[in-house]
């Protein structure tokens, strides 16, 4: 067995990259309900680990997780990102059970422990992915609901309009938060009651059809009390008591639907409740039933892997070593990027202003038609301030803007998207160019869009896309942080080191008819001069 030193060394290793876990997720409302995950997670590994036999053996397998589990740690810290931070944490609880209670008690244990895959960050932006199509999804239903009754709107990706208001589908209205908090609030509950994998796969599957019939009623319920004098529904306290209300009915109609279910299998030979019967009520052998039957059974018993000799004490200070030299390494880096990690946004008032002049009334053949100013909510779906210049030639519009303020490059596909273009999204950088940019190439019925854009720093260098940091970049950069070669930030860069805050400059052109390659290549030209002339601001003079 693992000596109590080993494991306590190896808890506390995982204290940091967890510190940071919990502080990411905690500004994500889709994942706030992880401490409650936890919290139902330690307890069903109680109930079911409590009373079971604990192994006296040592066993060479959870060795092998616990040197995983090493490495995955020092990766995460090293690359500094929460996406392994929840396989890091059960292949260590894999160790520490199977360790303590053999391989029956790591099979009771692993479906408990699977549970927490439920709050595993998506990576390379799949959680912006799955946010966006879920937008699309609960505004188009919550339309055919508003037609249905109707109710004169129109919509426009996740934009719906009616004669008095016009309403965007946040991410808070999209399902998000209740499609991860139900499925695990379902898992959880499955758990509790012993239910066979079939049936656990059936209530996950049937809450996601709930979840997203519960939301786009919910959209379109606030669209119609909001246009009928209720305008408290579609913001603040009311807003977000709604949305609770929302989760609740979901999780009721999928407990519901489970005890129908429940109901029509009584005539079987083991129900839902975990009876003392040979068969689940979707013909599968629970779990609890074969860990009986090994129990019964000395063949059955005869065939468990034998039990390993107890590993030497030499492994367990080799082991209690490396954790010990890993938590001064991750705790020195997870001081060092604490201040800065996940910094939302600047006050306006913080950055300098924008003038019209900044840009020339011509530009080339491109004439000055209009400026304008506009500040908006945290909740809209484009930047907190804009500038925007209107340019004309010919038959063709550009719009230019610059947008500020963000931590991080900020990536316009999404902000397209939800107003109804089909974006594809390219890339141009080089390393140690200055004059990269990215691009969309977009269109939706009867329109074609081209728009460039870059992002900035503070001190006027250019922000890349988090893809566009090789992991080589990252890892190089935070072992000189942790290392004490590299002095710690003071809060005012993000997490790839850039100084905050981040403005972009984007040109959008608009057109009914497809725009060619010569067209396009003038629109570059344009954003090049147009960034030259902005970059040149007292934004960037510092």
């Amino acid at each position: 067995m693992f000596s109590n030193a080993l494991l306590i060394a190896a808890a506390i290793a995982q204290l940091p990259i967890l510190l940071m876990y919990s502080r990411v997720m905690w500004n994500k409302g889709h994942y706030q309900f992880f401490p409650l995950l936890f919290c139902a997670v330690a307890w069903l590994l109680y109930d079911r680990l409590s009373k079971h036999k604990k192994n006296t053996k040592g066993n060479w397998l959870a060795v092998g997780l616990l040197l995983l589990n090493l490495l995955f740690v020092f990766l995460s810290i090293a690359v500094y990102t929460p996406v392994s931070v929840i396989p890091t944490l059960i292949i260590f609880l894999s160790a520490v059970v199977l360790d303590r209670y053999g391989f029956s008690g790591f099979w009771l244990a692993l479906p408990v422990i699977a549970i927490l895959l439920f709050v595993t960050k998506l990576p390379t932006g799949r959680d912006l992915f799955v946010i966006n199509e879920l937008q699309f999804l609960a505004s188009q239903l919550a339309s055919w609901i508003l037609d249905s009754f109707s109710i004169i709107h129109f919509r426009e990706g996740v934009i719906l309009v009616t004669e008095k208001n016009q309403f965007f589908t946040e991410e808070a209205c999209s399902g998000i938060r209740s499609l991860f908090s139900t499925l695990a609030a379902v898992g959880i509950y499955g758990l509790s009651r012993k239910y066979s994998a079939s049936r656990q796969i059936f209530n996950l599957f049937q809450s996601i059809v709930w979840v997203i019939a519960g939301n786009a009623i919910r959209v379109a319920s606030v669209v119609y009390l909001a246009d009928h004098g209720f305008e408290q529904f579609s913001q603040g306290t009311l807003h977000e008591m709604f949305g609770l209300v929302t989760f609740i009915g979901i999780f009721g109609v999928t407990l519901s639907v489970d005890r129908v279910i429940d109901i029509f299998s009584r005539g079987s030979k083991r129900s839902a409740y975990g009876e003392s019967y040979s068969e689940s009520a979707y013909g599968d052998v629970a779990y609890s039933d074969i860990v009986q039957s090994k129990k019964s059974d000395p063949e059955v018993e005869s065939t468990e892997i034998p039990a390993e000799n107890p590993k030497p004490k030499f492994l367990n200070v080799a082991l209690i070593g490396l954790y010990v030299v890993l938590i001064l390494f991750s705790t020195r880096l997870t001081y060092a990027k604490w201040n800065n990690f996940d910094r939302v946004r600047l006050d306006i008032s913080e950055l300098e202003p924008i003038s019209e002049s900044q840009l020339p009334s011509a530009i080339g053949q491109w004439k000055l038609s209009k400026f304008e100013t506009q500040e908006r909510g945290d909740e809209s779906l484009f930047a907190p301030e804009s500038y925007i210049w209107y340019y004309e030639r010919g038959n063709l519009a550009a719009t230019v803007s610059f947008d500020a303020p963000y931590p991080e490059f900020h990536d316009l596909a999404f902000c397209y998207r939800g107003i109804g273009w089909d974006a594809d999204l390219n890339h141009s950088y080089t390393d140690g160019s200055e004059d990269g940019m990215s691009w969309l190439e977009m269109q939706k019925p009867d329109q074609y869009g081209v728009v460039y854009f870059a992002g900035y720093t503070n001190d006027g260098k250019l922000a890349r896309p988090a893809n566009e940091f090789s992991p080589a970049t990252r890892f190089y950069r935070n072992i000189e942080l942790a290392t004490g070669q590299l002095a710690i930030p003071n809060g005012d860069v993000n997490r790839n080191g850039e100084a905050l805050p981040i403005s972009q400059i984007q040109i959008l052109v608009q057109s009914a008819s497809p725009i060619t390659e010569e067209e396009t290549a003038e629109i570059g030209s344009l954003f090049n001069m147009v960034r030259k002339q902005i970059l040149s601001s007292p934004r960037f003079s510092k």
